[in-house]
């Protein structure tokens, strides 16, 4: 990544709080491959590509509950998408 790349990335991202952590979301980063796993209902592929491995492992260990996962997933893509 770019001195410029990194930069815009910096102003771009934004932080999702989530039970008592921090998660990091640039809209302007989320991939094609992301939005179609979206469309073809493979939910937790899209999360995974759009919080990346670190962030998505992280999420996982705090043994969320499948209800958990839909109210995250709305502050994320709401976030994504500017909302």
């Amino acid at each position: 990544m770019t001195k410029a790349q990194e930069a815009e990335a910096a102003t771009t991202a934004l932080v999702i709080p989530w039970n008592g952590d921090d998660y990091v979301v640039d809209p302007g980063a989320v991939t094609l491959d992301a939005l179609e796993a979206f469309e073809n209902e493979r939910v937790i592929t899209g999360m995974r590509l759009i919080l990346g491995d670190e962030q998505y492992e992280r999420y996982k260990t705090a043994n969320p509950l499948a209800s958990d996962l839909l109210g995250f997933l709305k502050l994320v893509l709401g976030t994504v998408q500017g909302n």
